[in-house]
């Protein structure tokens, strides 16, 4: 690019005069100006980080920088908010359906992240809450693409290699992806059960050392066409993974007087999992403001898993060997239409689906399948939803009011005949209201309401048995009805200080418990149950900027109400999260962690108290380009699992040393960094995930 500046000037004598508007015996006065970035601020009832020309935008990758934010956790079991759980995360309006895609994208790509704690009718009903990454990176031509590579030492090691190459010209774009994961974990429980029947007390002892290796293999391809107003894109992506578990412990047990010591107990499961998932999208953007925008999704999933439990001792020894396998397909749709609207935005719209799932359970051992028999279950459902919101914005007070309206059929067949206790057909209308006021610059505050409704997963729809042990066995229920919940929250936001209520009250939650399976035997079922419970769950985070340190404070707590067989289960738990990021230099970057929660319940479980430290050092190369981040995750090996059950006159203690504590050595370079135009934003979530 040529730039061609012309400048005109006038130059004066040495003989000004002292009243001329320019004296050149006097100086200016110095002028210091001071600013201050906010990189979390609230915006209505949503959450906007800023990463762009932030330190955020150095950590590397979207995983990297949403364990920063406020209200985040990210753990084994991924990510999840407090007090809302697991969210939607979407890039670019396009949803993400695996969360390797996180660490595929660059933390320099991201604009801003928005955290939407209401979504609203737009999105599916059992959607809690909503991540959106936004891309700032302009488009350019040619090849573009980002390789990384991910050692991590821990009891199994783990290695992982990413891959996500593109090719733009014109108005056209080509993209692939392909991912690599082959790990494990290890970990040692420790097990106690006591049981009362007929008037005696019965224990089991269990002791077990359990391996989970793992490999996982994922390709995707897709294009995007941009012209003008229009885009239209479509992308087909493969999962494939094989999983090996494996159990090797002892039983000692004691059940009606009968003592059984040092019971040699193995289980082996061979697991066999793929998945197509075909996704397309158009979207148009007109010149009245208004928009319009297609979904569509296509999902193919095969399980199986090849199941031997091996029982030996002095007195017996069984070979329990089954069979289970999932098949499942599901189609789905969205449109939606928005427009401008009573001097507001009105968006209209669709969503259906279909779902099918068949589920077949076959036992081998012809003395258990006496009271554990093969089995299969069908399940079709019908959804078709239709939502309007209305979003006005005045001066400082923003409304939004939001219905959706689903109607759900939902079809079970248990070996080939139709359940007619189960199969129902449900009319619902779920209502939402979203109230924001700006009372200055730095401070904000909202007030949120919604109903919903979350349908349990087809899992736990299931209607076989799975045998665990000679006195143990877990299975699902098929009479589970699905769960409304009712919630209200309260934000504010003041400078660096964000405040965080929610109430909530669900209907008919899913319990898990372990009781009698049957009055007159000594066998112990693990299943899932229905209850009330109301929750409130209270935060304060702190995120201020201290030159070169950029802390973030959170505290708060969770408290839940809930009676379940008379049992009162209502201890609440207090987490604390301090993170920190250090920039000694443009090319160095640490973080150190400290995270924790006591003692309380969480269902009908008493969680042991826990706490656990993580760090990172980061260098960076070739302006940024290539990146060296050694990490290290729970290095005081203290995140340890341990929880107590009691229902009724069950009482389960368990204690898991974890595979947590591990080191981690990361490389990862990119190259003609490109935004992706990808704008697909997906269909049937909430029926992807019950999957």
């Amino acid at each position: 690019m040529v730039c061609l500046v012309v400048i005109v000037a006038q130059a004066q004598a040495d003989t000004t005069a002292e009243n001329d508007s320019v004296a050149w015996n006097k100086m200016l006065s110095e002028i210091s100006v001071k600013g201050h970035r906010y990189i979390v601020r609230m915006k209505g009832s949503t959450l906007v980080a800023q990463v762009a020309g932030t330190e955020l935008a150095n950590l590397g990758t979207a995983n990297d920088v949403l364990s920063r934010l406020p209200f985040i956790n990210m753990d084994g079991a991924g990510i999840s908010i407090v007090g809302k759980g697991k969210p939607a995360v979407f890039i670019d309006n396009r949803p993400v359906r695996d969360e390797s895609e996180l660490q595929m994208l660059s933390s320099e790509s991201i604009k801003n992240i928005h955290i939407i704690i209401s979504p609203g009718a737009k999105y599916s009903s059992d959607m809690k809450a909503v991540i959106k990454i936004h891309i700032r990176q302009p488009f350019v031509k040619g090849m573009s693409g980002k390789l990384t590579s991910q050692t991590s030492s821990k009891r199994i090691w783990e290695e992982m290699v990413m891959a996500d190459m593109s090719y733009n010209w014109t108005d056209w774009q080509v993209f692939g992806q392909v991912f690599y994961n082959n790990g494990g974990q290890k970990k040692y429980d420790v097990s106690t059960t006591d049981f009362l029947l007929n008037n005696h007390q019965n224990r089991l002892v269990n002791t077990a050392t359990k391996r989970n290796k793992f490999e996982t293999a994922t390709v995707k391809g897709g294009f995007n066409w941009n012209s003008s107003s229009q885009s239209l894109g479509a992308y087909y992506q493969y999962t494939s993974q094989s999983a090996h578990f494996n159990s090797c412990g002892t039983e000692d047990d004691d059940v009606l007087g009968i003592k059984e010591q040092n019971i040699g107990k193995l289980i082996d499961i061979d697991s066999k999992q793929e998945k197509h998932l075909a996704s397309v999208y158009y979207d148009n953007s007109f010149k009245n403001e208004a928009h319009l925008h297609f979904d569509g999704n296509y999902i193919h999933t095969s399980y199986t898993d090849d199941n031997l439990t091996q029982t030996v001792s002095s007195a017996i020894s069984e070979i329990v060997p089954s069979q289970l396998g999932t098949t499942s397909e599901l189609w789905a749709g969205k449109l939606y239409y928005e427009l401008p609207f009573a001097t507001g935005k009105l968006n209209i719209g669709t969503e259906n689906s279909y779902t099918y799932n068949h589920q077949q359970y076959t036992m081998h051992n012809t003395t258990v399948a006496t009271y554990i028999s093969s089995t299969q279950n069908e399940s079709r459902q019908t959804d078709c939803a239709v939502f309007g919101t209305w979003k006005r914005d005045w001066d400082a007070l923003s409304l939004q009011l939001g219905l959706r309206y689903e109607y759900v059929k939902f079809d079970y067949k248990c070996d080939g005949i139709r359940d007619n206790e189960v199969s129902r057909t449900d009319n619902s209308l779920l209502p939402n209201l979203s109230l924001s006021y700006n009372f200055n610059e730095f401070t904000f505050m909202s007030l949120n309401y919604s109903h919903s409704i979350i349908r349990p997963p087809y899992k736990q729809l299931r209607s076989s048995l799975l045998y665990v042990g000679p006195y143990e066995v877990e299975g699902g229920n098929p009479t589970l009805a699905n769960c409304k919940t009712d919630e209200l929250i309260y934000m504010l936001g003041w400078k660096n200080l964000t405040l965080e209520l929610i109430y909530s009250h669900l209907s008919d939650t899913y319990v898990y418990t372990k009781e009698h399976y049957s009055n007159a035997t000594p066998l112990l079922v693990f299943i899932p149950r229905q209850a009330d419970i109301n929750t409130m769950n209270a935060y304060l985070s702190y995120a201020p900027v201290v030159k070169l340190w950029k802390p973030n404070f959170t505290v708060g707590f969770d408290q839940q109400w809930l009676t379940f067989y008379g049992e009162k289960y209502n201890k609440p738990i207090f987490r604390y999260m301090l993170k920190n990021i250090f920039t000694p230099s443009k090319n160095w970057m640490l973080t150190f962690d400290l995270t924790g929660s006591t003692r309380g319940h969480t269902m009908t479980n008493e969680m042991r108290s826990q706490w656990g430290i993580d760090f990172s050092v980061r260098r960076y190369f070739m302006q940024k380009r290539l990146q060296i981040t050694l990490a290290g995750n729970d290095i005081l090996h203290t995140r340890n699992q341990s929880w107590w059950m009691n229902i009724k006159d069950v009482h389960l203690y368990k204690d898991s040393d974890a595979d947590n504590r591990r080191v981690m050595l990361t490389f990862s370079c990119t190259f003609n960094p490109k935004k992706s135009r990808y704008k697909g934003e997906g269909a049937a979530k909430d029926e992807m995930k019950r999957l």
